[in-house]
C-alpha cells in the first residue's frame, strides 16, 4: 500500500487528490464507485467533518472546497504564484507547468488575471514589455503560452549589452582573440586583438559587449544594429 495517496488534510487540491485516489483504486482492481467513495472519506483528516449524506465525488469535492483549509490552501498558492520567477535561461516547460498548477490551486480562472500574473513572473522589464504587447489582444490562454514561449526563446538568442560572445573571422574561420598583457606599442596602447584558433578558447576568445564611449546603456538591453547607406 506504499503507493496509496496521502490522507487529505487541506494541503492538496481536492480534485487532484480525489483523482489520485481513484487512480490508485483502479490499479488495485477496485472499480465500485461507492466503495471508492467510502475509501476516500476514510482517508480524510478527522478534523474535516464530512456529512453523512455524501453520495458522489462531486459533492465530496464541494465539501472539501468549502472547508476553511481549502481557503488557506488557495491563499498559500497565490503567495507562491506571486513569488514565482521565470529565469532567463530556466526550463520553460517546468515554469509553465508550475504556473498553471499554482493558478489552478489559487482558483484563478479569469484569463486577464492570468495574463497579469504571467507578466509579473517575467525575468525583466524588457521581456515583460515585449510579451505584454503581443498577448494584449489574445483571447486564448493556450496562445498566450505559445507566445510566451516564442518571446523567451527570442530573448535567449538575442545579443545584449553585457553578453559574452565569440567573434569569428569570415574568411579564415578563426576566432578573434586577446591575451592579457599583450598590447600595441603605439597609439593608445590598447590590448592587441588577433585571429587565433579555429576553436574558441573560453579564456581568451570571449568578449563582453559594451556600449560605445559616452553612451549610457543598461546591461541587458538589446543591441540595435544601425546600417549606414552610402
Amino acid at each position: 500500500m506504499g503507493d496509496l495517496p496521502p490522507r487529505y488534510d487541506g494541503t492538496l487540491h481536492p480534485e487532484v487528490w480525489v483523482q489520485d485516489l481513484r487512480f490508485f483504486c483502479a490499479l488495485r482492481g477496485i472499480h465500485d464507485q461507492a466503495t471508492v467513495l467510502s475509501i476516500a472519506i476514510l482517508r480524510i483528516d478527522h478534523n474535516i467533518l464530512i456529512p453523512r449524506d455524501i453520495d458522489s465525488f462531486n459533492s465530496l469535492v464541494s465539501v472539501l472546497k468549502d472547508h476553511v483549509t481549502h481557503s488557506v490552501f488557495r491563499a498559500v498558492s497565490l503567495e507562491k504564484l506571486n513569488k514565482l520567477k521565470c529565469e532567463s535561461n530556466g526550463d520553460i516547460s517546468k515554469f509553465i507547468a508550475k504556473f498553471t498548477s499554482l493558478s489552478s490551486n489559487a482558483n484563478i480562472t479569469d484569463q486577464e488575471e492570468k495574463k497579469s500574473y504571467l507578466l509579473r513572473n517575467m525575468p525583466n522589464d524588457i521581456v515583460r514589455d515585449v510579451l505584454r504587447s503581443r498577448i494584449e489582444k489574445l483571447n486564448s490562454f493556450d496562445k498566450v503560452i505559445e507566445t510566451f514561449k516564442d518571446v523567451m526563446l527570442e530573448h535567449r538568442r538575442q545579443v545584449r549589452y553585457g553578453s559574452k560572445i565569440a567573434l569569428k573571422h569570415v574568411v579564415t574561420g578563426r576566432f578573434l582573440s586577446c591575451i592579457k598583457g599583450m598590447r600595441y606599442d603605439t597609439g593608445f596602447k590598447q590590448h592587441m586583438a588577433f585571429c587565433n584558433s579555429w576553436q574558441p578558447d573560453k579564456l581568451q576568445d570571449l568578449w563582453i559587449v559594451i556600449p560605445a564611449c559616452e553612451q549610457h546603456v543598461k546591461s541587458g538591453n538589446p543591441i540595435h544594429h544601425q546600417l549606414s547607406h552610402q
